[in-house]
């Protein structure tokens, strides 16, 4: 819980998000790592600024970024999926709300 710690008291948004964009060595973002070790309270934790207060450039980061092997968030979420269904719930909104709810554009992500 010391990710949910740091964010509730952090006063600055954007170094706090500036940090769940930064890839590892992998291309691995923090919310990837979470998800691959299906750790629920820590994915929440690094997807809430984005939960909060949306804005489309750092949702395109989060969403669309690829890491070494060409994976991407939603990819580790839904391969975990039955563990990890309240994060898959919310990167799904999260893609409708980065591709301004165009049900083609969020489709064209599924197929």
């Amino acid at each position: 819980m010391q990710i949910k710690e740091y964010l509730d008291g952090c006063d600055d948004r954007a170094s706090y998000v500036r940090h769940c964009l930064c890839a590892n060595g992998d291309g691995d973002t923090p919310a990837m790592v979470a998800a691959r070790r299906r750790h629920k309270a820590a994915l929440m934790a690094l997807l809430q600024p984005f939960i909060v207060f949306p804005e489309r450039r750092e949702l395109d980061v989060l969403l669309h970024h690829e890491n070494a092997d060409g994976h991407r968030l939603l990819s580790f979420v839904s391969h975990y999926d039955k563990s990890l269904s309240a994060a898959h719930g919310v990167l799904v909104e999260l893609e409708a709300m980065a591709h301004d709810h165009d049900s083609y554009e969020v489709e064209a992500i599924f197929i």
